[in-house]
């Protein structure tokens, strides 16, 4: 967020003109530079005594306990800015003049995780400073516990857990899950917001979720639901080996072969793939109506590794329609009335 700061003081002084003063018949003239001279001390002597003041009363100091974040058009989590006031809270109050101090306050904002980049601070006179940012972006998640951290585009685990995959819009018509890097073998459970992905499984699962959500839309998202991405054997010989799995809700997995970050020769392209999930996802869309037809189809399993994708039907079973809570009343109520009437039939035995 690059942003353009001015700072402007002037002074300035109206007279009115007056008759000169007559003296044994002459004109009086004062010349040009006197009046000229008395202003701009004038002007220096009031700049410095408002600066004085100003700097006397500790409006030049800048606190950054007072520190906001603020962002334009990219993804923000609001826990950031959080984040951002409890690193800046340990710093001391600084100086509008301290150039040193200031440097200080924006490599401790670089080194935020949630962070890419910063430019060159502005003053705003007499309290602020404003550093401009660039914001990492979240492309997928990682199971830590029972929650999920994001993981941005970088391979960087970003600050704010969440207790589901999150869904959210990293962009201007990117919206949907982030998909799960798998396996979910507990390899994340001490890992900490601003460390890095560093195994190449887990590099070529990121690649493929940066790769899903900007091939899939909002809707097919909704369909599909959050993804894990398991690319264990992602670079191994994609004939003996399924490569990358894509686990989806429902049983179901697409066996989706190399990772885009390896640029395989003979690699399907990206975009192939991609079209046939899109395909396949509109099975399952017909499944959604309010009244399904009845050639509905249903599938368990999808290779879009060749170009002719392999995919293996099942039989659809409609889901138990649900129960209302007035439904759910009447059925407890009933239930409670005949337990009434087998313990009028059938009293309960004494025991002693």
């Amino acid at each position: 967020m690059d942003r353009g700061v001015s700072l402007a003081i002037s002074v300035r002084a109206r007279s009115r003109p007056s008759g000169g003063c007559r003296s044994a018949g002459r004109v009086g003239r004062v010349p040009l530079w006197l009046p000229l001279s008395l202003f701009l001390v004038t002007a220096i002597w009031v700049f410095d005594g408002m600066a004085r003041g100003v700097e006397a009363a500790g409006y030049e100091r800048i606190d950054p306990r007072a520190s906001r974040l603020e962002t334009e058009g990219a993804f923000c989590d609001p826990r950031w800015d959080d984040v951002m006031r409890r690193t800046l809270a340990a710093l001391p109050p600084v100086s509008i003049h301290d150039t040193a101090a200031i440097e200080r306050v924006r490599r401790t904002v670089a080194a935020l995780p949630f962070v890419a980049g910063v430019g060159e601070a502005s003053v705003i006179w007499p309290d602020s400073v404003e550093v401009p940012l660039v914001m990492r972006t979240p492309a997928a998640c990682v199971m830590q516990g029972g929650e999920f951290l994001p993981v941005a585009e970088d391979g960087i685990l970003l600050p704010g857990r969440w207790p589901t995959p999150p869904w959210i819009e990293t962009a201007p018509g990117v919206l949907g899950y982030l998909p799960v890097i798998g396996p979910n073998d507990g390899a994340f459970d001490a890992a900490r917001p601003g460390e890095r992905l560093t195994q190449p499984h887990h590099l070529d699962a990121l690649a493929v979720a940066i790769s899903m959500r900007a091939a899939l839309s909002k809707s097919e998202f909704e369909i599909m639901g959050p993804p894990l991405i398991d690319a264990t054997a992602a670079r191994l010989d994609p004939v003996a080996a399924h490569g990358v799995e894509i686990q989806l809700e429902g049983r179901r997995t697409i066996v989706f072969g190399r990772p885009p970050n390896a640029q395989a020769i003979g690699e399907r392209p990206i975009e192939a793939k991609w079209g046939d999930v899109r395909r396949a996802l509109e099975f399952l869309r017909a499944q959604r109506a309010e009244t399904p037809g009845e050639n509905v189809r249903d599938w368990s399993f999808l290779d879009v590794r060749w170009d002719t994708s392999d995919i293996t039907w099942r039989e659809w079973v409609p889901k138990a329609p649900a129960v209302h809570e007035e439904d759910s009343a009447d059925r407890a109520e009933d239930s409670a009335d005949r337990t009434h009437d087998e313990d009028d039939e059938h009293p309960p035995v004494k025991r002693p």
